[in-house]
C-alpha cells in the first residue's frame, strides 16, 4: 500500500479499528460549552482564566492545570493552528511532524509523530502542558502521564460545534479566553451566514472522498464534516453511513451531483480510473473537485475557510 502523506487519513484508518471510544468530554451548546468547570471570570471587562483550572479529558479523567502554561508542546495539527490563532505560538517548544500551519510552525522543534512519540525528548523540553490528538491511544496517554507530564487530550470530533468546544477549552486552559471567543464568533458568523442562505439553495447532492481504492471512506452522518456539508446547504448522500465507512456500491447507487477529494496523492486521477467511481455522473461531467484536505480534516480556526470553499464549489459563490 502506498504510504499516506495525509496525517488525517493515517489517523482515520486507526480510528476505524478502534471504534467505540465515543465523546466522553461533556455535552455542548450553541456557543461551544465544554461541560467542564467554569474557571473563566470577568476582570475589568475582560474574561481571564482563574487557576487552578479543571477539565475532563477524553478518558474521563479530571485534569487540573495549576497555573497558566508558559511552555507547551502540540502533537495535533488542529491544536497547533489554534495555538497560533490565539496568539501564543511563541510558547510552543515542540510540535509533531504534521504541524505545518501556519508557516511559523516550521520554526518550532519537530518531535516526531503521534505514533512515534519520543517521551525522553518531550521531557527534556520541560513543557508545562502537552496537547495530544484525540486519536491517541489510552496506553500512549498513560505512558506520558506516568512520566509526570501534564496532558491535554479531549474528543469533540463528531460535531461542527465540537470545533468551537475545543477552541474554547484551549483558550480557557491557556488564559486566552477573549481570543478564543473572537475565533468562535467568526465560526458562528459563518454558520449563521450559511444557514441564512439555505432557503435559496438548489438541491445539490455530494460525496466527500476521504479514501478510495484499497480503503473506502467518506464523511458519514456521524462526523463533523457532515455538519459542514449540511450547514453549507448541500445533501450528503453518505449521511446514513456511520464511522466514516460507505461502500462503493452504495455510492454508485446514489450517483451524487458532486464529488470532493483531496488534492494530494493524485487522488483525483486515481478516482477517475477506479472501478465504480469512474462511471459516476459527477466524474464524467467534470464535477469532481480537489480541495486542500487540511481545511476539512483539521477541526480548527480554518473551518470557516472550509465552509466558504465548499460553498464556492457547490453553488459557484464568490
Amino acid at each position: 500500500m502506498k504510504k499516506f502523506r495525509s496525517f488525517w487519513l493515517l489517523l482515520l484508518l486507526v480510528a476505524l479499528v478502534t471504534v467505540g471510544c465515543g465523546n466522553e468530554s461533556g455535552s455542548s451548546d450553541a456557543y461551544g460549552s465544554t461541560g467542564t468547570s467554569n474557571n473563566a471570570t470577568e476582570n475589568e471587562n475582560e474574561f481571564v482564566t482563574v487557576y487552578p483550572y479543571t477539565f475532563t479529558d477524553k478518558f474521563g479523567n479530571e485534569v487540573t492545570i495549576e497555573e497558566e502554561p508558559e511552555t507547551i508542546i502540540s502533537f495535533a495539527p488542529e491544536i497547533t493552528e489554534t495555538v497560533f490563532a490565539l496568539g501564543v505560538g511563541d510558547e510552543l517548544v515542540g510540535r509533531s511532524s504534521y504541524c505545518d500551519y501556519p508557516a511559523e510552525a516550521a520554526d518550532v522543534p519537530d518531535l516526531g509523530t503521534l505514533f512515534e512519540i519520543n517521551v525522553e525528548a518531550i521531557i527534556e523540553k520541560e513543557p508545562d502542558l502537552v496537547f495530544l490528538s484525540s486519536m491517541v491511544s489510552e496506553d500512549q496517554y498513560q505512558s506520558l502521564l506516568d512520566s509526570g507530564l501534564s496532558l491535554f487530550c479531549v474528543d469533540y470530533d463528531d460535531k461542527l460545534v465540537g470545533t468551537m468546544d475545543q477552541i474554547k477549552l484551549i483558550g480557557d486552559v491557556l488564559n486566552r479566553v477573549e481570543e478564543a471567543k473572537e475565533i468562535n464568533k467568526k465560526i458562528q458568523d459563518a454558520i449563521d451566514d450559511m444557514t441564512a442562505k439555505q432557503a435559496d439553495r438548489e438541491d445539490v447532492s455530494m460525496y466527500f472522498v476521504v479514501a478510495a481504492g484499497e480503503y473506502t471512506s467518506t464523511a458519514t452522518g456521524d462526523t463533523y464534516m457532515n455538519d459542514i456539508i449540511q450547514t453549507v446547504g448541500a445533501r450528503n448522500v453518505a449521511e446514513e453511513g456511520t464511522n466514516w465507512m460507505y461502500t462503493v456500491e452504495q455510492l454508485v447507487e446514489d450517483d451524487p451531483d458532486v464529488l470532493i477529494c483531496s488534492n494530494i496523492n493524485d487522488m483525483k486521477a486515481k478516482i477517475e480510473s477506479l472501478k465504480g467511481y469512474k462511471d459516476l455522473r459527477a466524474v464524467k461531467e467534470g464535477s469532481l473537485y480537489e480541495v486542500d484536505e487540511n481545511l476539512f480534516f483539521r477541526q480548527g480556526p480554518r473551518v470557516v475557510d472550509a465552509m466558504y470553499k465548499l460553498e464556492a464549489i457547490l453553488f459557484q459563490a464568490d
